[in-house]
């Protein structure tokens, strides 16, 4: 902080026609003078202050502003990798879908060619118990007419 001004010969002046003697006066100065020169901020001391003030205020919004951006960019980092996860995840989900409907598709086809087996075993079967039964029939015949 720079000196105050002050006059001191104005004050030991104004203080003598208040009816100080001139010793007085000029101890009551030279106090004031001391106790003031120090402590006291002028207008340039508060200009400096204020610039230096607004300075770091300025340093401190330039580095919020970095952060700020810093921090969008790596939200949007995370947006288009999230995003690239999600369709790799939709990508793999229809992969599996298609497998399996691919799956179920040849279970079906395995199911039908069952029934057919089935269907032609059991009539096979049939035959042969309808043949077996003619059998008996004809022996039962056979033996009713030996039996006298």
């Amino acid at each position: 902080m720079s000196a105050l001004a002050f006059d001191t010969h104005k004050a030991v002046t104004v203080l003598k026609q208040a009816g100080f003697e001139e010793t007085q006066a000029e101890a009551v100065v030279n106090t004031m003078g001391e106790a003031l020169g120090g402590n006291v901020a002028t207008k340039a001391d508060l200009t400096e202050v204020r610039a230096a003030l607004e300075a770091d205020v300025a340093a401190v919004k330039a580095d919020l502003t970095a952060d700020v951006a810093a921090v969008k960019a790596d939200i949007e980092q995370l947006r288009l990798t999230t995003q690239a996860d999600f369709t790799a995840v939709k990508a793999d989900i229809e992969q599996l879908r298609s497998e399996t409907k691919a799956d179920l598709a040849a279970v079906r086809a395995d199911m039908e060619t069952l029934r057919a087996d089935m269907a032609e075993q059991f009539a096979a079967l049939y035959k042969q118990l309808w043949i077996m039964a003619i059998g008996i029939v004809g022996l039962t015949v056979t033996l009713v007419k030996l039996i006298p």
